[in-house]
């Protein structure tokens, strides 16, 4: 599948869990959560609630391996220590797609 180019944004994010234990693509993981947080999700159960009400959505343009993850796992890679670096990566992948819109 090819990755669109705002997703090179967040190549330096690592990933905190153990190797032989990640069902889960990291990115799918985080693009769930940014785009449920920004509908309004609040917490990790509502984020996974988000992405399996929608998963045939998803499905179109994340590769879903497992399935949508479940809540400690979307706990594990959105920990609170690494939301602020999250946010300034979703924000600078923001400031730079508005600067490719066309109005």
């Amino acid at each position: 599948m090819e990755v669109p180019a705002i997703w090179s944004h967040f190549d330096g994010l690592n990933d905190p869990r153990v190797e032989r234990t990640r069902r889960h693509q990291l990115m799918d993981i985080v693009i769930i959560s940014v785009l449920a947080v920004v509908a309004g999700a609040d917490g990790w159960s509502d984020i996974v609630q988000f992405a399996e009400d929608r998963q045939d959505w998803f499905n179109n343009f994340l590769e879903l391996p497992a399935g949508i993850p479940c809540d400690d796992t979307v706990g594990q890679v959105t920990s609170i220590e690494r939301r602020y670096y999250i946010t300034s990566l979703v924000a600078d992948a923001a400031l730079v797609g508005s600067r490719t819109l066309v109005c």
